[in-house]
């Protein structure tokens, strides 16, 4: 890469420092355990992980939204979550940023994505996978699509004459009250469904 090449490229990523993104995916729990093997398994020919170390973090969707955040941008975050501990998780996980108005359904029908990766060294061992996969119902979906319209809605107008939103005195009941209507709908889903595959990243 040449030197304008790279200059482009980090005058485009400064460009995300305060940019509004509304973020709309699947989320699931990344769950990584890590450790080191020295021998196999007596009981069948596998190998033995001595579990060092484990994290979690928020995946697919989640992810984008981690890296939209290391970015500098301000995020909106909309998907859906099973009422179990790992739908819990990744409520406080995607709600600890101040630059993340995260709004998380809750369908206590359903079970939160969760993948749990083994890794020994630099090599996965092992992937289980905990999910469901039934494609969203319409309610829920009326739902979810409820919330992307509110935060549609309050996308400024580039082209509007109007005072920037920081200098403005009815700004902040304004953003007040679309956020308290936002988390009222996403406190009070808790239909059946699942979020459908697919992300969706866009000004906000």
């Amino acid at each position: 890469m040449s030197l304008s090449e790279t200059a482009r490229l980090v005058a485009a990523i400064e460009r995300f420092r305060g940019v509004r993104v509304l973020c709309v995916g699947d989320v699931m729990l990344d769950h990584y355990v890590y450790g080191t093997v020295d021998r196999i398994s007596p009981e069948a020919p596998i190998p033995v992980l001595q579990v060092t170390q484990e994290t979690r973090a928020p995946g697919g969707a989640g992810n984008v939204l981690r890296n939209l955040e290391t970015l500098g941008a301000q995020c909106c975050f909309v998907s859906v979550v099973g009422g179990d501990d790992a739908g819990r998780e990744l409520k406080k996980l995607a709600g600890a940023s101040e630059r993340v108005e995260a709004h998380l359904l809750v369908d206590r029908g359903r079970t939160t994505t969760l993948k749990t990766r083994y890794v020994a060294g630099m090599q996965q061992m092992l992937r289980a996978d905990r999910e469901s996969i039934a494609p969203i119902k319409a309610s829920a979906r009326a739902d979810l699509l409820g919330l992307v319209r509110q935060a549609v809605a309050n996308i400024p107008s580039s082209s509007s004459p109007t005072t920037p939103r920081a200098s403005s005195p009815r700004a902040s009941p304004a953003r007040s009250s679309r956020r308290r209507a936002m988390r009222a709908a996403s406190l009070s889903s808790t239909r059946k469904g699942a979020i459908t595959a697919g992300i969706e990243a866009r000004a906000w």
